[in-house]
């Protein structure tokens, strides 16, 4: 017995004195034995490294009561609000496609009528001033888009001005202002009938809101670009809002001239012309921008 206890500590020390090293000799010949690989780092390493998993029931419990990064993860980042986004946006972008397509249905005799009621202004009837009732639905139908567009476009405008709220829903911000949009042109149509029958006979009055809804038809067609670079790629709204404004400039001082030929008839009327210009075309378009903004914040804190 004494023999087998000196026999088991004496291997015991010669295991505890054996060094390893990297030569394993072979012989007379000395072969060099490489390091093994590194292990290729894993996709969870770093967020549940080897270091930090629990080793033992009680530190697994540890764990669990402390907060580590296997457990809870990595932050989050929000994701950017785009009305491209949005369902209830892409259904007002397909009518709007639908209405386009009704429009161009209707063939080249629908746009020589537009064409002449935003240009002609004789007093005798011709051959386009009759319009089925098919043709001012599609008219009609026209504008709506036309105000879909404007719509987008404001709230393109409120993007810019660094007013989006993420917890604001699009479709309702989007919905409040094309109702703006919807509300300006009923204004204008209004206001417009009102001063044509005060100022002029009710052929004046036909041919000039004749004009202003052609305008209307022409200004959507101008703004399809802009509003749908603008609804899918934010980051160029900036550039589309000034191509935006270019166009309604355009719609309306050709809106403009027809009812200047239309009104004027002498030097004293060049000062209700200039009153007109400021009370209907000026003064609303800044009280429905003013309004626009109103109306989001109001929809922010109604969420």
């Amino acid at each position: 017995m004494p023999d087998t206890i000196a026999v088991l500590m004496q291997r015991q020390a010669s295991a505890q004195s054996v060094v390893v090293t990297d030569v394993d000799t072979v012989g007379a010949d000395s072969v060099a034995v490489a390091p093994p690989p590194p292990l290729p780092s894993l996709p969870w390493e770093s967020v549940c490294p080897v270091q930090a998993a629990p080793s033992s029931p009680a530190d697994s419990i540890y764990r669990v009561e402390i907060a580590t990064d296997w457990l809870t993860g990595k932050g989050g980042v929000p994701r950017p609000v785009r009305p491209g986004y949005d369902s209830g946006v892409l259904t007002l972008v397909i009518v709007s496609f639908l209405i386009v397509a009704m429009g161009f249905r209707r063939g080249a005799r629908l746009w020589k009528s537009l064409v002449n009621d935003l240009s002609d202004v004789r007093r005798r009837s011709n051959a386009f001033d009759e319009r089925t009732m098919g043709e001012t639905w599609v008219v009609g139908a026209m504008i709506l888009q036309t105000c879909i567009y404007t719509g987008l476009l404001l709230y393109a405008m409120i993007g810019q001005m660094g007013m989006l709220s993420a917890d604001a829903p699009v479709f309702a911000a989007v919905a409040a202002m094309t109702g703006v949009s919807v509300a300006l042109y009923v204004f204008r149509l209004c206001a417009y009938w009102v001063t044509g029958y005060a100022f002029t006979d009710p052929v004046g009055r036909l041919q000039w809101i004749r004009g202003f809804n052609a305008s209307q038809v022409f200004l959507g067609c101008m703004l399809v670009l802009p509003a749908f670079v603008s609804t899918f790629y934010p980051q160029a709204s900036g550039a589309m809002l000034i191509v935006a404004c270019i166009a309604y400039v355009l719609a309306e001082t050709v809106f403009i001239c027809k009812g200047f030929r239309i009104f004027y008839h002498r030097f004293e009327s060049l000062l209700y012309f200039i009153l007109y210009f400021c009370t209907l075309e000026i003064i609303p378009l800044i009280l429905a921008c003013y309004g626009a903004v109103g109306l989001y914040r109001l929809v922010i804190h109604s969420t």
